[in-house]
C-alpha cells in the first residue's frame, strides 16, 4: 500500500514512552504506562487516519492486553519494537474493509472476504466528425473511472477493523492466508480469550499422621508387627504443623474481541481460624498461614463443627481388637477411655487408662492410673508409676503397681503385687505388698510388711498362708560393716594422696599447672601452640594425681551416703512390720519370711514362681500362728 511516514501521532507528538526510531516504533519499558494509556494511544493513531506499518501483531496485543508484566517483554532490553513505522492510511482504501460481523456477546468476529477494487480516474479525449482534411478535431476531454482489482493489507485490516470495533484476538495467520490466496466468503477472523480460572484457597495436610491407619505397623528393620496398627489414634506433639493454607490465586482476565475485559472468577477463600479448635493455634508465617498443635495429644476432626481438636484424652467406643483397632495400642496422650471390650491378647499401653468394658488383654500405664469399671479377666494390669482400681472382678489375672496403690472389689485366682493393696474379697490369690488390707481372704497366700486381714479361711484344699516379711538384720549388719571397711580403706588412700598433693604444692611446676588450669577453665587465657604443648606436658605429669584423688573423694561421698541409708534402715528394723487377722474362720497360717531386699525380689518372678514361694509353710519355730479360728496380732501378742 502507499505509505506516508509521520513523526506525529495524529495531531500530537508521540508520548515519551513511544520511541520513533529509524528502524522502527518502540515502547520504552522503563517508562511504560498502564495498558489503558497504551490502548488510548493506539486508538488515537487509528482515529487520526494512521496505522502501523510492519506491525508485529502478537507483541502489539501483549502490550495492550497481555497479562504478563510489561517490563518482562523486553527480555533484558529496556525497549521493545512493535512496528516499523507509523504511516497515513490511504484514504481511497478505507472502503475496501467493510465485511465485519461481531456476534452480540463479543466472543467471535467474522469477515466477508470478496474481490475488492480500487477506482482509478483517467482523462479520455472526445473527437468530432472528420473535417475536409480528414482530421477529427478534439472537441473535449472527459474523465473515465476504472475499477482496478486490489488486495487487502493486514496492517490496514487491523487499523480499519479497529475503527469498526474489532480490537482484540485477530487470527493473523488466517487473515494473511485469506488475503494471500484471494479466498472469498465469510470466515472467522477473531475470537475472544476467556479468563484463566482462578485457584481457590485450599488446605494442605503437612503431616502423614493425621488420619487413622489400621494396617499393620512396619518396624524400622522392615519387619511387620501384626499386633499393632500404623496409626489407630492419630497423635501429635506440640508445635507440629498440621495444616497449611495455600492462598487463593486470582485468574488472569480475558478479553472479548471488542477489547472489553472479562474478569476472572472470584476465587474461594478459607480461614484457618474457623478450623482451629481446642489444643491448636494458627501461626502467620512468611510462607502462609499454618494450623499448629498447641499441645501434645490426640488429633480429631469434628464432622459437625468442622473443627480440628487436640486433646489429652482419647475416648473410644469400638473396643480393642484386630477388627476395631488393627491390634495393640501404644498411646502418648494423657488420658484414654475405652467403652468396649479389650480382646484377649491385645495390649493397651499409655498413661491414664480407663476401661468401661471387660479387659481380657493387657493394660499398661507408663505414668498414671488404670481404672477398670468392669472386670479384668485372664489379663494383666501394670502401672509403672500410678494406681490400679478394678471396681468389678479380677479373675485369673496379674496386677502390678510397685509404686502405687491397687484397689480391687473381688479378686479370684490372681497374682497381685503393689506398694499398697486393698481387696474386698480375695479367693485363691497370691498377693505381695508393703501394706496389704484384705477384708475377706479365702485360700490365699500373702506376703507383706504391714498386713491387715478381716476374715481368713481356707478355700477347698487351699489354706490361707500369710507371710510377714521381716528384714534380714544379720545380713544388714554385714552390709554396714562392709561399707565401713570400704570407707576406712578409701580414707587411708585419700590421706596418702592428699599428702602427695601437699608435697606437690611446693613444686613450681605444680603451682603453674593449677594456675593455668584455673585460667583456662575460666576462659581468661588462650594458649599459643607452643604454650599448649608445654601445658599438655604439665597435664600428663600432674593430672593423674588430681583425677585419682577426685575420684576417690567422689566414691567416698557415695559410700557415706550409702552408709547413712543403711544405718537409718537398720534403726527402724522390726518397728514397722506387723500383721493382724481379726477373725480366723478356717485353716490359716501366719509365719515369718526373712528377706534382705523386702518385697523387691518378687516382681521379676513369674506368677507361678510367686505362687510356689508364697505357699511354702515354714518350720514351726518360724510360725506366728496356725489354726482355724482365733484372732492374730503380731508382734504385740501371739495366739496359737
Amino acid at each position: 500500500m502507499p505509505e506516508t511516514d509521520t513523526h506525529q501521532t495524529g495531531s500530537a507528538a508521540a508520548p515519551s514512552y513511544i520511541l520513533l526510531q529509524d528502524d522502527g516504533v518502540y515502547v520504552l519499558l522503563t517508562a511504560v504506562p498502564s495498558q489503558d494509556l497504551l490502548r488510548q494511544f493506539a486508538n488515537r493513531i487509528f482515529d487520526n487516519g494512521s496505522c502501523f506499518a510492519g506491525l508485529n501483531y502478537p507483541v502489539f496485543m501483549e502490550l495492550l492486553y497481555g497479562n504478563a508484566p510489561l517490563a518482562q517483554l523486553g527480555k533484558g532490553s529496556d525497549q521493545i519494537k512493535f512496528a516499523d513505522r507509523i504511516v497515513a492510511f490511504p484514504f481511497d482504501r478505507l472502503d475496501l474493509y467493510k465485511g465485519l460481523k461481531i456476534d452480540r456477546k463479543g466472543t467471535e468476529a467474522e469477515y466477508l472476504f470478496e474481490p475488492v477494487f480500487v477506482e482509478t480516474v483517467r482523462t479520455e479525449p472526445v473527437y468530432g466528425e472528420p473535417g475536409a482534411d480528414g482530421v477529427r478535431p478534439l472537441i473535449k476531454q472527459r474523465q473515465v473511472v476504472d475499477r482496478v482489482p486490489a488486495q487487502l493489507n493486514f496492517d490496514e485490516f487491523v487499523a480499519a477493523l479497529w475503527q469498526k470495533g474489532l480490537r482484540f484476538g485477530i487470527d493473523e495467520a488466517a487473515v494473511r492466508e485469506a488475503i494471500r490466496t484471494g479466498k472469498t466468503g465469510r470466515i472467522p477472523v477473531a475470537s475472544q480469550r476467556p479468563p484463566t480460572d482462578s485457584i481457590d484457597a485450599v488446605i494442605r495436610e503437612e503431616s502423614d499422621r493425621l488420619h487413622q491407619d489400621r494396617s499393620p505397623l512396619v518396624l524400622p528393620n522392615g519387619r511387620v508387627d501384626i499386633r499393632k496398627a500404623k496409626n489407630r489414634f492419630p497423635q501429635v506433639t506440640k508445635d507440629t504443623v498440621l495444616l497449611r493454607k495455600i492462598p487463593r490465586v486470582l485468574g488472569e482476565p480475558g478479553y472479548q474481541v471488542t477489547g472489553t475485559e472479562i474478569p476472572p472468577r472470584k476465587p474461594v477463600d478459607l480461614d484457618l481460624e474457623k478450623l482451629s479448635g481446642e489444643g491448636t493455634r494458627v501461626d502467620r508465617t512468611a510462607s502462609g498461614d499454618v494450623l499448629v498443635a498447641n499441645q501434645d495429644g490426640f488429633l480429631s476432626f469434628d464432622s459437625h463443627s468442622h473443627l480440628v481438636r487436640i486433646s489429652t484424652k482419647i475416648e473410644n467406643k469400638e473396643g480393642i481388637s484386630i477388627k476395631a483397632t488393627g491390634g495393640d495400642l501404644s498411646l502418648e496422650v494423657d488420658d484414654f477411655m475405652e467403652h468396649g471390650e479389650v480382646q484377649e491378647g491385645r495390649v493397651v499401653e499409655g498413661k491414664n487408662l480407663t476401661f468401661h468394658g471387660t479387659v481380657f488383654g493387657s493394660a499398661i500405664s507408663r505414668s498414671g492410673k488404670i481404672l477398670m469399671n468392669s472386670n479384668l479377666s485372664n489379663g494383666r494390669a501394670v502401672a509403672t508409676d500410678g494406681d490400679i482400681t478394678v471396681r468389678g472382678r479380677a479373675i485369673n489375672s496379674r496386677l502390678e503397681a510397685m509404686d502405687g496403690e491397687i484397689h480391687i472389689d473381688t479378686a479370684e485366682e490372681c497374682t497381685i503385687l503393689g506398694k499398697n493393696v486393698t481387696v474386698t474379697r480375695a479367693v485363691n490369690c497370691e498377693i505381695v505388698a508393703e501394706h496389704l488390707n484384705v477384708a475377706a481372704a479365702e485360700g490365699c497366700a500373702f506376703a507383706g510388711m504391714d498386713i491387715q486381714v478381716g476374715k481368713s479361711t481356707q478355700r477347698k484344699f487351699n489354706e490361707t498362708i500369710i507371710s510377714v516379711v521381716l528384714p534380714d538384720i544379720p545380713a544388714l549388719d554385714r552390709q554396714i560393716a562392709e561399707t565401713k571397711e570400704k570407707i576406712d580403706k578409701l580414707q587411708a588412700d585419700l590421706k596418702i594422696r592428699h599428702q602427695r598433693l601437699i608435697d606437690s604444692q611446693s613444686n613450681d611446676g605444680f603451682a603453674n599447672y593449677l594456675t593455668l588450669r584455673e585460667k583456662i577453665e575460666a576462659g581468661t587465657v588462650k594458649l599459643t601452640p607452643e604454650q599448649q604443648e608445654g601445658f599438655e606436658k604439665l597435664v600428663a605429669r600432674y593430672a593423674p594425681l588430681l583425677q585419682t584423688t577426685e575420684e576417690i573423694s567422689g566414691k567416698l561421698n557415695e559410700l557415706n551416703v550409702e552408709l547413712a541409708a543403711q544405718e537409718e534402715h537398720r534403726s527402724t528394723c522390726g518397728l514397722t512390720e506387723r500383721c493382724e487377722v481379726e477373725n480366723v474362720l478356717g485353716d490359716t497360717v501366719v509365719q515369718k519370711l526373712v528377706s534382705g531386699s523386702g518385697i523387691a525380689s518378687f516382681p521379676p518372678l513369674s506368677s507361678q514362681q510367686i505362687k510356689v514361694l508364697l505357699r511354702q509353710v515354714k518350720e514351726k519355730h518360724e510360725r506366728i500362728f496356725a489354726g482355724s479360728s482365733g484372732h492374730v496380732v503380731y508382734p504385740e501378742e501371739q495366739n496359737g
